[in-house]
């Protein structure tokens, strides 16, 4: 699946549905076991999307506190 930065072999495809408080978004995305979990998301019929641009076994810091 290939990446902004980059392409990471083996990744598989999902997609899936989250329902709540009555509305439903469809997403579609890129898995790989080496990055314990999605690399890439694009929504099907919403405007979401997400890129992982690195991953690594140390040093990790959250943009998300």
């Amino acid at each position: 699946m290939p990446l902004a930065a980059g392409t990471f072999e083996a990744c598989y495809e999902v997609q899936g549905t989250v329902s709540f408080a009555g509305k439903s978004w469809t997403s579609v995305g890129g898995s790989h076991p080496a990055a314990t979990g999605g690399v890439k998301s694009r929504g099907v019929d919403n405007r979401t999307e997400m890129d992982l641009i690195e991953f690594g076994l140390t040093g990790a810091k959250s943009e998300l506190m």
